[in-house]
């Protein structure tokens, strides 16, 4: 009996199969058969959509890759086109301050000049100044560089003295020495020796 029972299962699985997959295109459809077809079309519906979707957002994916790129490529050439401005900019800037050192230089030199052309009036114009009513200048010479040499006269040591420490104090001359007076008649003379302010 169970194997009846299973032979008869088995004929009925069967035949439930063959009328489920029925080929004849002459006879009507029936509800599995419409259920069947809908599905097909509609995952083919839902298959063409998603194809026609992915191509049109890929397509758009692709044209915003390319003006992103472009716009990359754009931005670099910037990039580099600032790149060579600050350069010449940094070019001109060194040259500007090579010239500025060259004008500085050469206003050193004139002020240096105009500063030993002027030392002498200078010098002059102090003495004038400074020096005591009874001292008598009889020569200023320059033998040397800086170097300046006084003769100078006066009746008593005590003006003479006065006269050496003006040049001395007044900054006038620096390192100024003298030497021994010597007398004649009613004048004592003296030869004064400083070095003059200005730059070498």
């Amino acid at each position: 009996m169970k194997t009846g029972g299973g032979a008869g299962a088995k004929l009925n699985a069967n035949v439930d199969l063959s009328r489920i997959f029925k080929f004849n295109f002459g006879d009507k459809l029936d509800k599995h058969e419409k259920y069947l077809i809908r599905t097909v079309f509609l995952l083919f519906a839902i298959v063409l959509v998603y194809a026609v979707f992915s191509t049109v957002i890929m397509g758009q994916i692709q044209s915003r890759k390319t003006g992103v790129q472009e716009y990359i490529a754009k931005t670099n050439s910037e990039i580099a086109q600032i790149q060579g401005n600050i350069s010449a900019i940094q070019n001109r800037t060194q040259e500007y301050e090579d010239v500025i050192e060259r004008i500085n230089q050469r206003n050193d030199r004139t002020n240096r000049n105009m500063a030993r052309r002027n030392a002498i009036p200078n010098l002059l114009t102090e003495i004038m100044a400074s020096i005591p009513e009874q001292v008598q200048v009889l020569s200023i010479s320059n033998p040397s560089g800086n170097r300046i040499t006084i003769e100078a006269r006066a009746p008593s040591y005590r003006h003479l003295g006065l006269f050496i420490a003006a040049l001395r104090n007044d900054g006038i001359l620096s390192s100024v020495k003298s030497e021994a007076g010597q007398r004649h008649g009613y004048f004592i003379y003296v030869t004064i020796t400083g070095t003059l302010h200005f730059a070498d």
